[in-house]
């Protein structure tokens, strides 16, 4: 491959990163945060749709995930519902922290709502699950589940 091929091509893939990271939004750019997972470039602050896109049981074999339904018992092997405006009472009389609370502790809602980026998040590779608070004590659950 000559020089001047492998420049183009370098611009090339540098013009492609930049316009996955930058995409237009009520006329402002608005800075996506990209990082690997897994070997792939993932918005670290996507919906749950998007990671379900390969925690799916099927695309990629032993990362799934489980979602829990309205009315349904608890999975012990914790499952939890996504994409639904947070509070919401599902579980009968739970009392839940502020948002600010939430977003104090590290962990995040997208826009109001639970997703899997509430709980993991991607830059966090040396935390058990990627998870941004730690399951030891039930630490991660009392964040918005008071007692």
């Amino acid at each position: 491959m000559t020089r001047n091929r492998m420049i183009n091509l370098v611009i090339a893939l540098l013009i492609a990163i930049s316009a996955l990271i930058l995409s237009e939004t009520d006329c402002h750019a608005s800075v996506k945060l990209l990082v690997v997972h897994f070997g792939q470039l993932v918005d670290n602050e996507s919906n749950s749709y998007e990671c379900l896109s390969c925690h799916d049981h099927n695309s990629a074999k032993g990362v799934g995930f489980q979602l829990w339904k309205h009315g349904a018992s608890a999975n012990p092997l914790g499952s939890h519902p996504l994409e639904i405006t947070y509070p919401e009472e599902w579980s009968g009389n739970t009392r839940f922290a502020l948002p600010s609370v939430i977003e104090n502790s590290g962990l995040r809602l997208l826009d109001g709502k639970l997703a899997c980026i509430t709980c993991h998040d991607l830059r966090l590779q040396s935390h058990e699950h990627l998870l941004a608070v730690s399951l030891k004590g039930s630490q991660l659950c009392l964040v918005c589940h008071q007692i």
